[in-house]
């Protein structure tokens, strides 16, 4: 179900609702939810986005990948810096007010050069890591399928190849990379390359030939089910290349966990435009994605003290109570950023109105 956004682009609903899903798994991930689950988030949320990124590929940008590198790098590397900034002078107010986290203050001219070292920003923008992955990511692949291009090989070969590079990644992750570090990225890279390219694979090739109905979704589940209980330990980090010595189990739960999100995300889509909550989420989830945990460590901080906690504040994850108020923390988390980028572009339309008067 296609349309078209508020802002006048074309919109792809079902797509939109898909990383809703994921940003919402993304946010579940960094509260420390207590509940089992049978597709926990860390399973298969940053193979969703990768896989809705590799969605939107498209064979012009492999004719001209030069093009398409400078300008994804300049609208991502601007957001991020941007963010970057936020959480620099962020992280500076919250020590000048005895909350001692991430390690040091930032400084001058440290911040400028910081994320080119570790791949990521200050304090609670340390998720913003994939926004600088995802470049790498999409640079490397589309200069690959350029340099292939004489070669005409199918979709799929070229998946199989990708996913043989991914594998690779996951077998040498068993020993663990120095963070931050050139061999991490590398591995990263051929893990995040498979999945964008199986996005592409999935809209060329797969899109109509998959089935989406209550037996395949069962049995789905019931597989996901029967592998929980044989693997508890199925959540995976991409960030640390992490995956508790099951290199190929990643991949299956990953695959699990977007075709679940794609069925849910098609059921939505019949119903929904992109007005829906669950679209507009998916259309933010960049801005989430950078500003979930600060939204999250200020409620959170907040209620902790309305009710007397004494955790010390150290630490963004693991020490203000987002355990014990981990549904307040999702729900300000993926909410708050959502109403205020959307309340900035309503004043920003606004002034631009009055200045074109």
């Amino acid at each position: 179900m296609n349309g078209v956004s508020m802002s006048g682009k074309p919109t792809n609903v079902e797509m939109s609702i898909l990383k809703g899903f994921g940003i919402i798994a993304v946010v579940i991930s960094h509260h420390l939810n207590p509940i089992p689950a049978v597709f926990p988030a860390n399973s298969y949320h940053m193979a969703l986005f990768l896989f809705a990124a590799g969605y939107f590929h498209s064979y012009a940008q492999d004719n001209h990948p030069f093009r398409y590198i400078l300008k994804r790098a300049i609208w991502l590397l601007t957001v991020f810096y941007a963010y970057h900034l936020f959480h620099a002078l962020e992280l500076y107010i919250l020590w000048q007010n005895g909350i001692e986290m991430g390690g040091a203050p930032p400084q001058f001219p440290q911040l400028l050069y910081y994320p080119l070292i570790t791949f990521t920003t200050y304090g609670l923008g340390f998720p913003m890591w994939f926004v600088m992955q995802l470049l790498i990511a999409q640079s490397v692949l589309v200069l690959l399928r350029w340099l292939i291009q004489p070669l005409k090989l199918p979709e799929w070969q070229i998946t199989l190849v990708l996913l043989a590079g991914a594998i690779v990644a996951t077998v040498g992750s068993e020993s663990g990379y120095p963070d931050p570090s050139p061999i991490l990225i590398i591995m990263r890279t051929l893990f995040c390359m498979f999945f964008l390219q199986l996005g592409f694979l999935y809209r060329a090739k797969l899109e109509g030939a998959i089935p989406f109905d209550s037996f395949t979704i069962t049995t789905v589940v019931v597989v996901q089910t029967i592998i929980v209980a044989m693997h508890p330990e199925i959540a995976y980090s991409v960030g640390t290349m992490q995956f508790h010595g099951q290199p190929i189990l990643p991949f299956f739960v990953a695959c699990t966990g977007i075709y679940v999100c794609l069925y849910l995300a098609k059921a939505f889509a019949k119903h929904c435009d992109e007005s829906h909550i669950l679209c507009r989420i998916g259309n933010n989830s960049m801005h989430i994605s950078a500003m979930h945990m600060s939204f999250g460590f200020i409620v959170v901080l907040l209620v902790r003290d309305y009710f007397g906690s004494t955790y010390p504040i150290k630490d963004p994850l693991y020490s203000y109570d987002a355990f014990r108020f981990w549904g307040l923390y999702i729900a300000v988390g993926v909410l708050g950023p959502l109403f205020m980028i959307e309340a900035l572009r309503k004043l920003r339309d606004r002034v631009k109105m009055r200045l074109e008067r």
